[in-house]
């Protein structure tokens, strides 16, 4: 290729920084040394991972800040924290930076960012970006315009092959990868995770059938790892408190339940290296334990599997594939029949399938896995 080393950008939520650690894999398998500018709220993710040169961290919520203004004006401290980023980052010499985002903020990032050639979106036209300096060494830019194209993922195209695109390579059926060198304990060699939250209400499972599917969990013996952040944590403790109460009238339920939420974001993570599997809405998390190499139970609805789905062949799906789905949409009219029809006890079926080795086949349309093709592309097949 000709290329020693590369930029990579990519801002966004936790699952969206964990899905570029397949390309990041590939190049460093060609021997091509990786830097990544990245958002500060969730970089620590990746901040044990080897295969990572050099890691830049930019406050998402700032950026924002920055690129809504009205008029283009920046703080001043702002500029400064910036400018000292960019001095860096342009010190170096690279041979390619690669936009793997589509957003504004992203987009004018990747665009100030100097480097031999570039791939993904940037701005057009050298006018479209201008800088102004001072003899402190302050700047700030406008923006003109905004690109008119706006790139679609194919509909069944998961957006890590769109990433290897995007890049000008293929994959080495590479899936998503973290490395965590750090150990917290948790009595039990029989661990379930479960994660309730999610960023939109609609990709949110049903909390009593939450519970439903962790007290058939501890009937089978199975220990179970509450995974969250504090502001899930009215949810978690109802979920909890009402599974033990459960637990206290049936002498079948023989586990234990733990809880993360009081811990720090990357204790969390370290915690998920405890589990045997992950049952998880479309969230980071999930994203999180497939990269730790953990089988991973995802419930979809709103969003779209074939574009989101965590990139690994250790990955199942539960759809009910209703007529809306995948909506987009972060409200729903319709009662969430999508998350509500997902059954609690097809999901304990397809624990029983993954981890005990009881059922050779699993009789629903309803679920899926994820399989790598002859051509590393990941695609998403019907387990019926």
């Amino acid at each position: 290729m000709g290329i020693k080393k590369v930029i990579l950008v990519r801002m966004g939520a936790l699952g969206d920084l964990i899905k570029i650690t397949p390309i990041i894999e590939r190049f460093y398998e060609l021997g091509i040394k990786v830097d990544v500018i990245t958002d500060s709220e969730y970089s620590i993710v990746l901040s044990e991972y080897s295969k990572i040169n050099k890691i830049y961290s930019i406050d998402r919520k700032d950026i924002r800040d920055i690129f809504n203004k009205n008029d283009n004006l920046i703080y001043y401290e702002m500029y400064d924290k910036l400018y000292k980023i960019f001095q860096e980052i342009n010190s170096s010499e690279y041979d390619l930076v690669i936009n793997l985002g589509v957003a504004k903020y992203p987009i004018i990032i990747a665009s100030m960012i100097k480097a031999k050639d570039r791939k993904g979106i940037f701005l057009k036209g050298k006018d479209l970006l201008e800088f102004y300096g001072d003899e402190k060494g302050y700047f700030a830019y406008k923006t003109q315009s905004t690109p008119s194209e706006n790139l679609k993922l194919n509909r069944k195209e998961n957006i890590c092959d769109y990433f290897f695109d995007v890049a000008g390579i293929k994959n080495n059926f590479h899936s998503v990868s973290i490395e965590i060198k750090k150990n917290i304990e948790i009595n039990s060699n029989n661990l379930i995770g479960i994660h309730i939250g999610a960023g939109w209400k609609t990709k949110k499972y049903i909390l009593e059938k939450w519970g439903n599917v962790c007290s058939g969990l501890l009937e089978r013996g199975f220990d179970i790892l509450l995974n969250g952040v504090e502001q899930e944590k009215d949810e978690i403790e109802f979920l909890r408190k009402s599974v033990l109460e459960k637990r206290e009238k049936n002498l079948k339920n023989r586990g234990e339940l733990f809880v993360n939420y009081n811990m720090s974001e990357f204790d969390k993570f370290v915690t998920l290296k405890n589990i045997k599997l992950l049952i998880s809405t479309d969230s980071g998390p999930a994203s999180v334990a497939a990269a730790l190499g953990k089988p991973v139970i995802t419930l979809f609805g709103a969003t779209d599997m074939y574009n989101v789905a965590p990139y690994s062949e250790n990955s199942f799906i539960i759809n009910s594939k209703e007529r809306c789905t995948p909506c987009l949409k972060e409200t729903c009219d319709k009662n969430m029949e999508c998350m509500r029809n997902i059954s609690g006890e097809l999901i304990l079926e397809t624990v029983e399938y993954i981890l005990e080795g009881k059922r050779k086949k699993i009789n629903s349309k309803d679920v899926y896995r994820c399989k790598f093709n002859k051509e590393s592309r990941l695609e998403i097949v019907s387990m019926y």
